[in-house]
Order: structure tokens, then sequence, then C-alpha cells
């Protein structure tokens, strides 16, 4: 069994992500995001270690909100498709904006554990 390496688990997470570098923008869907970074799938290929601000936004009701920062190219997947997988590290995201990703990551963890504790439930 390969063992889990990373410290910082990622949670499923679709969002709209907005993605520039000094030669791109783009734009794709989160497919998972972490503390310290976020998987993306996009149909541009964005070379590894690329720095590259971002801007996730997240929708509440009526109220739009955004996560901003600044980060780094750290993974670039094979395509599947028309789509290419993306690894982005956060490197500083403002203090407003690390806010808010730990209560979406927070969020996410509470409806991932009721998901799960409802399927082990309904097995018993």
């Amino acid at each position: 069994m390969k063992k889990q390496q990373r410290r910082h688990p990622r949670l499923p997470f679709a969002a709209l992500v907005q993605i520039q570098t000094e030669t791109l923008d783009i734009s794709g869907m989160t497919h998972d995001i972490s503390t310290t970074g976020l998987y993306l799938q996009s149909e541009e290929e964005l070379a590894p270690d690329t720095s590259c601000q971002f801007a996730i936004t997240l929708h509440s009701g009526m109220v739009e909100s955004t996560i901003r920062g600044l980060g780094r190219v750290v993974r670039l997947d094979l395509p599947v498709g028309n789509y290419r997988g993306v690894g982005i590290h956060f490197e500083d995201i403002d203090p407003q904006s690390q806010s808010l990703l730990w209560r979406v990551i927070q969020y996410n963890s509470e409806n991932a554990k009721d998901s799960m504790a409802r399927e082990n439930e309904g097995a018993a």
C-alpha cells in the first residue's frame, strides 16, 4: 500500500479559479483544495515552477467571496481529454483570504465527515 505523503489533506472542492501568470490568463475549476494549495482542471498548459496569482470565487447564497493570493505551479499532469491537472502551491495569501480559506476547509471537512457517518449507518 502506498503511504500518504501529504501533511495537509485535500478535500474535494469545486469552484471557479482564475490564474494569472506573466503570459497567461486562464480559468478552470478546482478539483480539490487544502490549506497549502489547490488542484485544478485546465485546458491550458502551465509550466512547473511558474509563479502565478490566483482568485478562487466562492458563492454562498447571494454572497460572492474571493480567496486571492500568490502561488507556484508544482505539478502538471498529462492531459485527459481536453484538460490537464495543475497543482498550485499557495505561497502568499492575505489574512482575509486565509481566514476564508480556513472556513471553507472546515465547512467541507465537517460535511465530508457527516456524509461518511450517514453512509456507515446505512451499511450497518
